[in-house]
């Protein structure tokens, strides 16, 4: 059986934030640190700190990808996201 983790990460302006962290303070200001890429070695990156959270089922998944969605829309206000796949 496989684990499959998932995070949702924006990439804005040479900037990494991670969406599922993201919050709005009383004036409406999205309140996120960037995230730093960091090497893992032989030509591996990863992002530091980001937040995954682990699914057991597609429906899971899907779940997951779709807070992801909303609080995109919430937070900035997008016509329509991109959504990339990695393993």
């Amino acid at each position: 059986m496989s684990t499959v983790w998932i995070s949702v990460v924006e990439i804005y302006n040479d900037q990494i934030y991670d969406v599922l962290a993201m919050k709005k303070d009383k004036q409406e200001r999205v309140l996120t640190a960037p995230l730093k890429l960091a090497e893992e070695g032989k030509g591996c990156f990863f992002i530091k700190n980001m937040q995954e959270i682990l699914v057991r089922s597609a429906d899971e998944a899907y779940q997951v990808i779709q807070v992801g969605y909303d609080l995109l829309h919430q937070m900035k206000h997008l016509k329509e996201p991109d959504i990339a796949f990695c393993d």
